[in-house]
């Protein structure tokens, strides 16, 4: 989560009175693709999706419950009201993470390559 940008708008996009701001927070995610299915046949490598979600609104982000053995089994994104997008990520194990933002971009897409154990 970072808190890195300012705006002088509400949430509403209404200018704020005076010189007042308003901090943006944005949350970055980066989706292993496919980290524990099987690797391709073909021997491509697998890819990091990194996505932002900017300016969040509302979230319910349990820290303790992101556990790092924790796959994603479902990933929703969808519409909701003012005009923001809802974020749905639901892990196997832990509690799901949601969130309501202003914007969601693909910041980046690149190969890596599994550890093997």
């Amino acid at each position: 989560m970072r808190r890195e940008r300012q705006t002088r708008e509400d949430g509403d996009g209404r200018l704020l009175p005076g010189a007042r701001t308003r901090e943006l927070v944005d949350v970055r995610l980066e989706v292993l693709h496919n980290r524990y299915g099987a690797p391709a046949v073909d021997g491509r490598p697998d890819q990091v999706v990194v996505l932002d979600c900017l300016d969040v609104r509302t979230s319910g982000i349990d820290v303790n419950a992101m556990l790092e053995e924790a796959t994603i089994m479902e990933m929703t994104l969808a519409q909701a009201p003012g005009a923001l997008i809802r974020l749905d990520l639901m892990p196997n194990v832990g509690l799901d993470i949601r969130l309501t933002c202003k914007e969601v971009v693909i910041v980046d897409v690149r190969p890596y390559v599994r550890e093997v154990s």
